[in-house]
């Protein structure tokens, strides 16, 4: 089916209007389904089917239609929703675009907390948050099913029943991510040893060498204790390795530059080569051993 033949249909079974050029939607589809589809389903698969050409719909500013815009210029084009789509001729308050903007009053937590919370859910590409001005509000643009979980997570932690609080961790050896995954094992191992559940989570921040706690007030100090015993610089040791099959010289390029992939790489990682014996003399840690015993082992098998 064409795009433009299924953006039709969804105009015509939905009865709402539908503006396209027509060149951008000049490529088909397929789609298989067992049973008849409804009209909330039909419009989920032509915004899906948009997105996967890197389209989406919109409700312009001062629009009275749904219009399919390219995704980079939905984020200038959509009109900015308070809360629930208000409909104007052509559009249905129970029909929203595909890509929405709403503005975000914050309720307890600080608009720029809220921002660096947010930011690694939004889709990439698409999704932005923005601080609107000096008012303490926020402009959250993603699709619309993205957007459905952001506000799932700021009802959990931005309400006023709860003193939950939301601050910035700065890390000294592991990426948002790392300390995001182990601290959040610790919390559970620490409850599986019969320790009451530890309500809270740790979020990796935007920048690579930070992390965002979220937690009750209370429970922030064993949070912060969690989170200095992972990050600790872990303790380095010098093995030679042998490399047979392949000159040394040759190899050491190849795992050096597989270990500078990780860009927060312990600076004391060394390597030397000593062409009289044909072997490798690195200083690492012991995680970055195993990565170097995996790529000899490659290479060992490719040459056997």
């Amino acid at each position: 089916m064409e795009l433009a033949r299924l953006a039709d249909l969804a105009a015509a079974r939905l009865k709402i209007a539908i503006e396209y050029d027509p060149t951008a939607l000049a490529t088909t589809v397929t789609l298989r389904h067992d049973q008849p589809l409804d009209e909330a389903g039909l419009w989920i698969i032509l915004n899906r089917q948009l997105a996967l050409k890197g389209l989406t719909t919109i409700i312009a500013s001062g629009g009275s239609a749904y219009s399919i815009v390219t995704l980079q210029n939905a984020v200038s084009m959509a009109r900015i929703e308070d809360t629930a789509v208000t409909p104007t001729a052509g559009t249905r308050a129970d029909v929203p675009a595909g890509y929405l903007r709403i503005r975000y009053r914050p309720r307890i937590l600080k608009a720029e907390a809220i921002a660096e919370a947010i930011r690694p859910m939004l889709s990439k590409p698409g999704g932005s948050v923005e601080l609107l001005g000096t008012s303490d509000s926020l402009i959250i643009s993603d699709f619309t099913p993205r957007l459905a979980e952001v506000r799932t997570f700021l009802d959990s932690i931005d309400h006023p029943s709860e003193r939950i609080s939301l601050e910035r961790i700065e890390l000294r050896y592991l990426s948002g991510a790392q300390a995001s995954a182990l601290a959040m094992q610790l919390a559970l191992k620490r409850e599986a040893a019969g320790a009451p559940k530890l309500r809270g989570e740790v979020l990796a921040a935007s920048e690579a060498r930070a992390a965002i706690l979220l937690a009750p007030e209370s429970t922030l100090p064993i949070w912060r204790e969690l989170i200095e015993q992972i990050d600790r610089l872990e303790s380095v040791e010098t093995r030679v390795y042998a490399t047979p099959d392949h000159p040394a010289r040759d190899v050491a390029p190849l795992i050096d530059s597989t270990l500078k992939s990780d860009s927060l790489r312990d600076p004391r990682f060394s390597t030397i080569i000593d062409p009289l014996t044909e072997s490798l003399i690195i200083t690492a840690t012991a995680s970055q051993h195993a990565q170097i015993e995996g790529i000899l082992a490659r290479l060992a098998d490719s040459t056997s």
